[in-house]
C-alpha cells in the first residue's frame, strides 16, 4: 500500500534561512592563516556556520601549552567539503526509499531532520460519466418552410419563412414553385444532468529525507567543513538544500539537482456534464399550404416533414397553417465528458548533491 498522507518536516529548512542570509560569523572569525580565533587562553570560540548547522570549534590548534596537535579531518577518516553558499543548508545526508517502507532516521553525525519529503506521484486520472434525467416540460419549437421558383424543389430556395403555430401570412408564392419543409423538434425543456466521477487517491511513490548536525571546521580549507561520510542507507554524496525550485549553484561541487516535494497540489476531476434536448421531429405535425393570407381560403396541399412537395391546384401560395406537434418522449442525449487536471508536486526544495 502507498502511503497516501505525506509527512512535511520543512519547518527545519524555513527556520534556518534567517541565519543562511546574514554574513557568516564563522568566517568573520576567522584569521589570516585561516585559523579560528580565540576567546582567551587556549578557548576556541564556538561559532554557526553559514550552512544554518552548528559548527563547532577548530580541532586544528593545540592550544596553548605546546601540547600534541588534535588529528586532522583527513585523518580522523573524513572529508573536507564545501560550506552551504548563503541561502542554502548544509551539509546534509540523504537518503531515499520506497514510500510505503520501513521509515529512514537520521542518525550521529547528521542526527537532526532538516527535510522529509517526497517524490514519483501515482494519479489515474478520474474516471468520468454523464448521463440523463426524465425530460420535463418539453415543447416542440418552430419549423420552416421554403419555397422554390420551380417544380421538384431543385433549384436553391427562393424565400425561406419560420413557422409559428397557426397561421403564417407568406407573401404570395406562385402555385407553379415548390415547397420543402424542415420540420419542429424539442426547442425547450428541462432534464437534469446526473455526474459520476471516481478519483483514486494521489500518493507519493519515494520518500526523502536529508539530515544535518554540528560539523567542525578542523584543518579544513577557507569555507569548507571537515564531515564524516554518510552510513548506509544514506547517500555517500553530502547535499545542500533550499526551499523552492532553484538552479544548483554555480561552480559549486553540489551540482547533482533534484527537486522533491512537501505535499501534493490534486486538481483531477471532470469536465462538465450537461445534456442535450433531443433531436428527433415532434409526432403530429403539419404544414397545409393555404391560398389566402389568413388560412380560411382552399388548402394547396401540405408539406410533408423534411420533403419536397409541388403543391396542387392552380391558386397561388398566401398561407402555411403550422401545428408543431408532440414530443416524442425520447430522453436527453448527454454530451460527452473527459478527465480534467492533473495531481502535481506542492511545497517544493531542492536538494544539490555531490554526485
Amino acid at each position: 500500500m502507498i502511503d497516501r498522507t505525506p509527512a512535511v518536516a520543512l519547518a527545519a529548512v524555513l527556520g534556518v534561512l534567517s541565519s543562511c542570509t546574514e554574513p557568516n560569523p564563522y568566517l568573520d572569525q576567522q584569521t589570516s592563516d585561516g585559523m579560528s580565533t580565540t576567546t582567551g587562553a587556549g578557548e576556541t570560540a564556538s561559532t554557526t556556520s553559514m550552512t544554518g548547522m552548528d559548527v563547532g570549534p577548530s580541532s586544528s590548534g593545540g592550544g596553548t601549552g605546546g601540547g600534541t596537535a588534535a588529528p586532522g579531518c583527513v585523518e580522523q577518516g573524513h572529508q573536507c567539503v564545501d560550506a552551504a553558499p548563503p541561502q542554502w543548508m548544509g551539509p546534509l545526508a540523504w537518503a531515499q526509499r520506497p514510500n510505503d517502507g520501513p521509515p529512514l532516521g537520521c542518525v550521529e553525525p547528521y542526527a537532526e531532520v532538516a527535510v522529509e519529503a517526497f517524490t514519483d506521484i501515482v494519479a489515474p486520472s478520474a474516471t468520468c460519466e454523464c448521463e440523463c434525467g426524465l425530460l420535463f416540460i418539453p415543447e416542440c419549437g418552430d419549423a420552416t418552410v421554403t419555397y422554390h421558383r420551380t417544380a421538384s424543389c431543385a433549384d436553391e430556395g427562393s424565400d425561406t419563412v419560420a413557422l409559428s403555430p397557426g397561421c403564417n401570412d407568406v407573401g404570395t408564392w406562385p402555385i407553379e414553385g415548390s415547397f420543402t419543409y424542415q420540420a419542429s423538434t424539442v426547442a425547450q425543456g428541462q432534464c437534469a444532468p446526473l455526474e459520476s466521477k471516481q478519483t483514486e487517491e494521489a500518493g507519493f511513490i519515494t520518500a526523502h529525507l536529508a539530515c544535518g548536525g554540528a560539523l567542525e571546521r578542523s584543518d579544513c580549507g577557507e569555507q569548507q567543513i571537515c564531515a564524516p561520510a554518510p552510513v548506509d542507507p544514506f547517500a555517500p554524496g553530502l547535499c545542500i538544500a533550499r526551499p523552492g525550485q532553484h538552479p544548483c549553484p554555480e561552480s559549486s561541487v553540489y551540482s547533482e539537482s533534484r527537486v522533491v516535494f512537501g505535499a501534493l497540489d490534486d486538481s483531477r476531476g471532470c469536465s462538465p456534464c450537461s445534456c442535450e434536448l433531443p433531436d428527433q421531429p415532434c409526432l403530429g405535425q403539419s404544414a397545409q399550404l393555404a391560398t389566402t393570407s389568413g388560412c380560411t381560403g382552399n388548402s394547396a396541399g401540405s408539406v410533408p416533414a423534411d420533403g419536397c412537395t409541388n403543391g396542387v391546384g392552380n391558386i397561388d401560395v398566401m398561407g402555411v397553417l403550422f401545428d408543431p406537434g408532440e414530443p416524442t418522449g425520447d430522453p436527453c442525449t448527454p454530451v460527452a465528458v473527459i478527465p480534467t487536471g492533473a495531481a502535481e508536486g506542492a511545497q517544493p526544495v531542492t536538494l544539490c548533491c555531490v554526485p
